[in-house]
C-alpha cells in the first residue's frame, strides 16, 4: 500500500474562491501530483459559485455528521480526512485585500508546523470567532491572498510558488530563508454602527489607525461591509 503524501491542501473551504484549485492544477502540471493530496471542502458551494450553502464551513468545525446544516456534516467529514496528514494548508483568497500572510486560528504558534517553510512574512493569530479547522488541528495553516487591485494570474503564482517552496522544503530540496515573520494578533471587529462614518478616516489594512485613542491595525477593510463589519482589528506582537 502507498503512503499517503505528508501534506493536504484544502481549497475551497469558501465556493467563491477558487485560488486553492488554480494552485492544485498548476503544482500538478509542475509534476508535483504525487507529493500532495488535496480537498474541494465545499464542492456544492463552488457548485453555485457561493461563500457557502448554508453557514460558513470556516465557521463550523469540528462539524456534526448529523446536522441538518450542509457544513457541519461536511465539516466533520473534513476534519476526519485532515487528520490523516502530517501538514495542512487552508487555501484563500481576500477580494477586498492586497496582501498575502498565514492565518493561525488559535492563541499561539505551534511547532507542529514548519512555518519557516512558508515564504511568506506576515503571521495572524486569529483566535476568534471559532469554527476554522485550524483552531482544532494544530499541525494546520491558512494561507490568504489578497486579489484587490492585483492582476489574478499574477496572485495564483505568488501562491504556487509559495506552496511549492514548501513542498521543496518538506523533501530537503531547498530551504526557504524568510527570516523572523511579523505577528499579528486579531482581537476584535469595527462594526459599522459603531463609525457610519468611516470612509472619512482613510482606513487601509495594515497601516497603523488610531480611533477614539485606540491604536490598531486594520485588517480587511470593507471585505465584511455587508455583516456590518468594517474591518477587523490587530495588534502587532
Amino acid at each position: 500500500m502507498v503512503n499517503k503524501p505528508k501534506t493536504l491542501f484544502i481549497t475551497t473551504t469558501h465556493g467563491d474562491e477558487k485560488v486553492g484549485l488554480e494552485v492544485v492544477k498548476n503544482l500538478i502540471k509542475k509534476g508535483l501530483g504525487s507529493s500532495f493530496d488535496f480537498l474541494v471542502a465545499n464542492p456544492f458551494g463552488l457548485i453555485d459559485g457561493a461563500r457557502f450553502v448554508e453557514s460558513d464551513l470556516n465557521r463550523s468545525y469540528p462539524g456534526n455528521i448529523e446536522s441538518k446544516i450542509l457544513e457541519e456534516v461536511l465539516a466533520q467529514k473534513n476534519i476526519a480526512l485532515a487528520k490523516q496528514y502530517e501538514y495542512v494548508i487552508d487555501l484563500h483568497e481576500a477580494r477586498c485585500g492586497s496582501d498575502d500572510f498565514i492565518i493561525i486560528p488559535r492563541n499561539n504558534i505551534s511547532s507542529d508546523f514548519p512555518l519557516r517553510l512558508i515564504d511568506l512574512n506576515t503571521v495572524l493569530l486569529w483566535p476568534e470567532p471559532k469554527g476554522p479547522m485550524g483552531g482544532f488541528l494544530t499541525n494546520m495553516i491558512e494561507l490568504e491572498f489578497g486579489m484587490l487591485s492585483r492582476e489574478r494570474a499574477k496572485v495564483v503564482d505568488i501562491a504556487t510558488s509559495t506552496c511549492e517552496k514548501f513542498l521543496a522544503g518538506l523533501a530537503g530540496e531547498a530551504t526557504v530563508p524568510t527570516g523572523i515573520k511579523d505577528v499579528y494578533e486579531v482581537y476584535t471587529d469595527l462594526k459599522l454602527t459603531d463609525l457610519p462614518d468611516y470612509k472619512k478616516h482613510g482606513l487601509r489594512d495594515f497601516e497603523l489607525a488610531k480611533l477614539n485613542n485606540e491604536e490598531f491595525y486594520p485588517l480587511l477593510v470593507e471585505q465584511y461591509i455587508k455583516d456590518g463589519i468594517i474591518c477587523y482589528k490587530m495588534r502587532k506582537k
